[in-house]
């Protein structure tokens, strides 16, 4: 179902509010400077190359790290450069002393890096490129730059520098910590039976997306598991709306490919033999096994300005699962429930602005486990 107003859905282990579009003009907002400390592989001797220690610029952030990609070079400015041509030191920056290089036609200055970043956000430093302000990370990144069969160099970027006003985005999957045992009927054990239940597992989960193009309405919203007794509900919200210049009309169906493609496969292959029973006549067993879903997931799409990364809430989908008749077998299982929520990856890996994603798709991805109550209604 499809509601135009937000509800207060946030997880328990993030502090979220809810808020309309960040403003994101496409203005080179995730462009990248790099800089680098390069070392020559000539054969198999291998040298510091100070001299060949640049700053490269690429347009934008995401793209910056595949191959091909063609960067703006400048050489720094040599107050940093280690005696006899060692490795470029970019801390000794300072904002009176910035070191700087032009690329393109435009200077860029950084200033005030640390040895480390900060623990949570990795931040350092300061920068400027042409006249608009940069954050700068400590987090490691390698180039290589091939001259020919048997020479190379091998470059670590320790820093790199973004535009503060970069608009970067997650998503977070929040798992409830209760989880609702759904019955299903299904031929005797083996691989044919097992394929059974995992297509009745992804079928439930991508209804998601039935539910959003089909724009249902809520008493619609709610679809029986196939081969159970029991029904998945959803409810679905998007701030973002066709013009706004970080929509994505995929981004609902991306979160459906996320719950079939990594959370299925472990709810299908926890399932338990519960039973088997052969009737009179008949010819295949119908046996029963019991399958153990989330009560409830709470997808959030959360979008931030890269440098003070203070996440909001644009866009969300909540997804129930119980009975429309009947009552659930509903428990507390925090350990099932950080099973389900790992599938999706830690908050670590994408809690800092490098490594998020741009303001478009679902951005860098995560699961969370959030306290609940059993007997929620579908």
């Amino acid at each position: 179902m499809r509601i135009s107003t937000f509800s207060s859905l946030l997880l328990a282990s993030t502090s979220l509010t809810t808020a309309r579009v960040l403003p994101r003009e496409p203005d080179d907002r995730d462009e990248v400077v790099y800089l680098l400390n390069c070392k020559a592989h000539i054969g198999n001797d291998v040298f510091v190359s100070g001299t060949k220690d640049q700053l490269w610029l690429f347009p934008n952030f995401e793209t910056s790290r595949n191959a091909g990609q063609h960067p703006t070079k400048a050489y720094p400015s040599d107050h940093g450069l280690g005696k006899g041509y060692g490795d470029m030191d970019y801390t000794v920056g300072t904002q009176a002393q910035p070191i700087t290089g032009t690329l393109g036609n435009r200077l860029f200055e950084v200033w005030g890096l640390a040895e480390k970043g900060d623990a949570n956000t990795t931040i350092t430093g300061e920068g400027r490129l042409g006249g608009r302000d940069m954050t700068c990370y400590q987090s490691p990144t390698t180039f290589t730059e091939t001259v020919s069969a048997d020479r190379h160099y091998e470059c670590i970027a320790r820093y790199w520098c973004t535009r503060q006003e970069r608009t970067i985005r997650r998503t977070s999957f929040g798992v409830s910590n209760t989880t609702a045992d759904v019955l299903l009927t299904s031929g005797s054990p083996g691989p044919a039976t097992n394929k059974i239940i995992l297509a009745s597992v992804k079928e439930a989960l991508r209804n998601l997306q039935v539910s959003w193009d089909n724009h249902l309405s809520k008493d619609a919203s709610v679809f029986k598991i196939k081969d159970t007794d029991s029904a998945i509900a959803f409810e679905v919200s998007f701030d973002e709306k066709d013009g706004d210049i970080n929509f994505d009309p995929n981004r609902l169906k991306g979160m459906a490919d996320q719950l079939v493609d990594k959370l299925a496969p472990a709810i299908a292959d926890a399932a338990k033999l519960v039973k088997c029973a052969q009737g009179w006549g008949a010819k295949y067993a119908s046996c029963t096994y019991k399958l153990v879903f989330p009560e409830q997931i709470k997808v959030e799409s959360q979008i931030t300005a890269q440098a003070n990364q203070n996440w909001i809430t644009q866009d969300w989908a909540t997804i129930t699962v119980g009975k429309q008749a009947g009552k659930v077998e509903c428990k507390t299982d925090g350990a099932m429930a950080s099973v389900f929520a790992g599938v999706f990856g830690a908050i670590g890996a994408v809690s800092t602005g490098g490594l998020s994603a741009v303001a478009q798709g679902l951005g860098g991805v995560f699961g969370a486990v959030h306290a609940s109550k059993c007997g929620l209604p579908i």
